[in-house]
């Protein structure tokens, strides 16, 4: 999937409506590939981000969610 900016972001679902967001500029065997994770959230889509676990947040929509991710891939840095 590319955002609106042009990043390139790997998303895989996985089971109980969830997809893991990866960097794929990274090898996906590296720990570090994986940016977080989106799940289904009442009417929304809560996002995890590893490098901040505290920080999960809501978006009305899958494409918002998976983008509020990009800035953390390597290539948008």
């Amino acid at each position: 999937m590319k955002t609106r900016d042009g990043v390139a972001l790997t998303v895989i679902p996985i089971p109980g409506d969830g997809w893991r967001v990866s960097d794929p500029s990274i090898n996906e065997a590296d720990g570090t590939a994986v940016l977080g994770f989106v799940e289904r959230s009442g009417s929304g889509f809560a996002v995890l981000p590893l490098d901040d676990p505290a920080g999960v947040r809501t978006f009305d929509d899958f494409s918002t969610a998976v983008e509020s991710l990009a800035s953390r891939c390597r290539s948008a840095r």
